[in-house]
């Protein structure tokens, strides 16, 4: 998805373009690429670092409490790896904390 994306259009549940525009607000989206891979849940998203394109965050909303988040921040997996070492998962995450782990694991500095 490009930076001028309409929100409204794509095909999410109304709590992705919900968080999706208050992400906006928050971030840069000149600096992430939004997986528009329609083999996604519709409740949920994948935003990648367009300086890192292998290094991803997996933000979604199903089995989470009203205005909570599940997400999931990928690392490069390699061959030898145990897939569980090629991300941190956490559950319940506030809009406020997953802003801060979203610019945190994408290193978007401002």
């Amino acid at each position: 998805m490009k930076a001028d994306l309409n929100i409204w259009g794509c095909e999410k549940s109304d709590s992705i373009k919900l968080l999706l525009l208050l992400l906006k607000e928050q971030l840069d989206f000149n600096d992430i690429y939004i997986s528009e891979n329609s083999h996604l849940d519709y409740r949920s998203v994948r935003i990648h670092s367009k300086a890192d394109y292998l290094v991803s965050v997996y933000i979604y909303t199903y089995g989470q409490v009203k205005n909570n988040y599940g997400i999931h921040l990928e690392f490069p997996f390699f061959d030898e790896m145990d897939i569980s070492s090629s991300m941190d998962m956490y559950e319940g995450v506030s809009f406020e904390c997953l802003v801060e782990l979203v610019r945190s694991h994408l290193d978007l500095t401002h």
